[in-house]
């Protein structure tokens, strides 16, 4: 007998291995949305969304679909009360980004995808904060993006380890 389970689904086995990334910005969607109070500093929200599709952008861009990553923004916007449209804006620049630099970033150290994502997360933040000034035409304090910035920082290491023992685990079809 092949205790080998995915070996026995044939394709349905890898589909659902191709599947693992979609689904695992999904859940990191949800699990983002998830509120933790912190005495006094209540507005420390990481980004794991955005560090989700940062990662499978450049490792796997084939199984995250462009719609995925605009649902993904439009979830955010509709669970975070955001100006409909904004968070999908940022995680299509995203995306967009880490298309146009991927063959920099492919199978580098994770030193040089770490200061990656730092970079897109302050340029992408920091854009975010600025149509937001913009759109609501009044001056918004800087300070809960820059706690959402560094959240997103530290938390990118672990994010990426999740990431990679998932990607493990899929076909490869590059």
């Amino acid at each position: 007998m092949n205790g080998n389970v995915t070996g026995n689904l044939g394709g349905l086995g890898d589909w659902i291995r191709q599947s693992l990334p979609a689904m695992m910005l999904i859940v990191l969607a949800l699990v983002q949305q998830i509120p933790f109070y912190i005495p006094d500093v209540s507005y420390i929200v990481p980004s794991l969304v955005l560090g989700g599709v940062f990662y499978w952008s450049i490792y796997r861009p084939d199984l995250i679909p462009t719609l995925l990553v605009f649902l993904l923004g439009i979830f955010d916007d509709i669970m975070t009360s955001q100006m409909m449209g904004m968070n999908a804006f940022i995680l299509l620049i995203a995306y967009g980004l880490c298309q146009w630099q991927r063959r920099f970033f492919f199978k580098r150290s994770f030193a040089i995808m770490w200061w990656g994502m730092i970079i897109a997360t302050i340029l992408l933040s920091t854009v975010k904060w600025i149509l937001s000034m913009i759109l609501y035409g009044q001056t918004l304090s800087y300070l809960p993006v820059f706690f959402t910035i560094l959240s997103t920082i530290a938390v990118y290491p672990v994010l990426s380890l999740m990431c990679s023992v998932v990607q493990n685990r899929i076909p490869d079809n590059q």
